[in-house]
C-alpha cells in the first residue's frame, strides 16, 4: 500500500532556509513579537466559536430556561438548523477581539510592569497577576456585543430581532446606551479573576507539557530517512529511502508501507 506524506493540495509550501511560514520564529519576525500575541488569539478565538457555537447555545438554552441538556437539545432540533447558528456573528466578533486583547495586553502589561518593578522585588506572579486582570477589565468594553448575543439566542425574541445590526439599532434607538452595557459588573467580575487563574496556571502547564514539533523538524528528519526494499516474506514494514528531500518538492516523495 502506498501512502503519501503529503499531497499537493495540503502541502504547505515552506520559506526559504527550511523554516516553516507557520513556525513562531517566522511569525514573530513577519508581525513582530508584539503584535503576533494579539493575531494568534484572534485566530484561536474564531476557530473556537464556530465549532463549539451549538454547545454553548445548549448551555444558553439551560441557563435560561433551567432544563435539562436533553431538553435543550430538542429545543434546538425544533428551532431547525437555520437557526442553529443565529447569533453566531455576535460572539465571533466580540470573542475574536476580546481574546486577542486578553492575549495581547497581557503581554504588553505583563513588559511594562516587569521593567517598572525590576530591582524593587515585586514578585514576578504579582505584576503578571496584575497585568491579566488589566487585560481582563479591557476586554469588558465588548460588553455590547455579548448583549446583543443573549437577545439573539433567546427563541422568545426569534421574531423581534432580525440580525445584529438590527439588534443594535433596536437597543440604541429604543433603550439607550446604557442598554448594552447591561450585565457590566459580572463580567467585570468574572474577565478580572478569570484571567488570572489562566494566565497563572498556563506557565506552569505548559512547562509539563511536551514540546511541539514543528515542520522544520519534519523537514531534518525526512532529510535523514532511508530506504529499503519491503520485505515481501515477512510482511514487515520498510521504510522508504528518501535522500535529502528537498522541502520546496515534499509534495511529490511518498512513504511505501506494505
Amino acid at each position: 500500500m502506498a501512502v503519501r506524506t503529503m499531497d499537493s493540495e495540503s502541502a504547505r509550501t515552506p520559506s526559504k532556509g527550511g523554516h516553516s511560514l507557520l513556525s513562531a520564529g517566522v511569525l514573530s519576525a513577519r508581525l513582530g513579537p508584539q503584535r503576533k500575541h494579539y493575531v494568534c488569539g484572534s485566530i484561536a478565538a474564531f476557530t473556537n466559536i464556530v465549532v463549539t457555537f451549538p454547545i454553548q447555545k445548549v448551555l444558553f438554552r439551560q441557563q435560561l430556561h433551567g432544563v435539562l441538556a436533553t431538553e435543550a437539545v430538542r429545543q434546538l432540533q425544533r428551532d431547525g438548523l437555520r437557526n442553529l447558528y443565529r447569533g453566531l456573528l455576535p460572539p465571533l466578533l466580540q470573542k475574536s477581539t476580546t481574546v486577542a486583547i486578553m492575549f495581547g495586553l497581557y503581554e504588553d502589561f505583563s513588559r511594562v510592569l516587569s521593567n517598572r518593578a525590576d530591582g524593587t522585588g515585586v514578585p514576578v506572579l504579582v505584576t503578571r497577576s496584575f497585568a491579566a486582570a488589566l487585560a481582563g477589565t479591557a476586554e469588558a468594553i465588548l460588553t455590547p456585543f455579548e448583549r446583543v448575543q443573549t437577545l439573539l439566542q433567546d427563541h422568545r425574541h426569534h421574531g423581534r430581532f432580525n440580525n445584529t445590526a438590527h439588534t443594535f439599532r433596536t437597543l440604541l434607538t429604543e433603550y439607550g446606551f446604557r442598554e448594552c452595557y447591561r450585565g457590566l459588573v459580572p463580567i467585570l467580575l468574572r474577565n478580572g479573576p478569570s484571567n488570572m487563574l489562566f494566565f497563572g496556571l498556563r506557565g506552569p502547564i505548559k512547562e509539563q507539557l511536551p514540546k511541539a514539533t514543528s515542520w522544520t523538524d519534519l523537514n531534518t528528519s525526512m532529510n535523514r530517512m532511508h530506504v529499503h526494499e519491503p520485505d515481501k516474506t515477512t510482511g514487515t514494514i520498510s521504510v522508504v529511502k528518501v535522500a535529502r528531500v528537498n522541502p520546496s518538492n515534499l509534495a511529490a516523495h511518498h512513504v511505501i508501507i506494505m
